[in-house]
């Protein structure tokens, strides 16, 4: 049991950690369990702050909390930033060479995709491709980008194409992020 008296700051911080830290949830495709997203937690933190600044109206508690700061959730995007790497033609052609099965190979086969489509991933993922006028809507945007000549120039994409009948494979974000890490580490590099 809770009590109004024991709701401070520190108790809405701790949930914050425990739910960043060990809630999850079912990906709505793969339906693999995957980490709250930090929308989601934001928005937990910021329901309890309706509720506390209720309370504290109807002076039920003494205390107002400043749960916006609380359920801010930082961005790390100059950080990760400085993490990003460009891979070699040599390391690209060493991870195709990697022998794979199941969702790894289908994981490197997107990796692929997308790296000489130069799209993101999501994108890609579980885009159905017309064999005659090959497309990809972009999922942000609605744009449609004919890549039926890029598939014609490039032998590696047109076998990626073909060898899913130009219907790509489905591979979470969160799979295909644990696949890329190992493949990095087959293939030699350091991060």
């Amino acid at each position: 049991t809770l009590y109004w008296n024991e709701i401070n700051e520190k108790l809405i911080k701790d949930y914050k950690k425990y739910i960043q830290s060990e809630k999850t949830e079912t990906h709505d495709i793969s339906k693999e369990i995957v980490p709250l997203k930090d929308k989601t937690i934001s928005h937990k933190i910021k329901v309890i702050g309706t509720i506390i600044n209720l309370a504290y109206d109807e002076e039920i508690i003494n205390e107002k909390i400043n749960v916006d700061r609380i359920a801010k959730i930082e961005s790390h995007k100059e950080e990760n930033e400085e993490n990003l790497i460009a891979l070699t033609e040599d390391e690209i052609n060493n991870l195709l060479n990697l022998e794979l099965k199941g969702k790894k190979e289908q994981t490197r086969d997107l990796f692929i995709f997308q790296y000489i489509t130069g799209q993101r991933y999501g994108t890609i993922n579980g885009i159905v491709l017309n064999k005659e006028n090959p497309t990809i809507i972009a999922d942000k945007t609605g744009t449609t980008i004919n890549i039926k000549r890029l598939i014609e120039a490039d032998k590696t994409l047109k076998k990626i194409c073909e060898k899913y009948d130009y219907k790509l494979p489905n591979v979470s974000s969160v799979t295909a992020n644990k696949h890329l890490k190992e493949f990095g580490k087959s293939i030699g590099l350091n991060e």
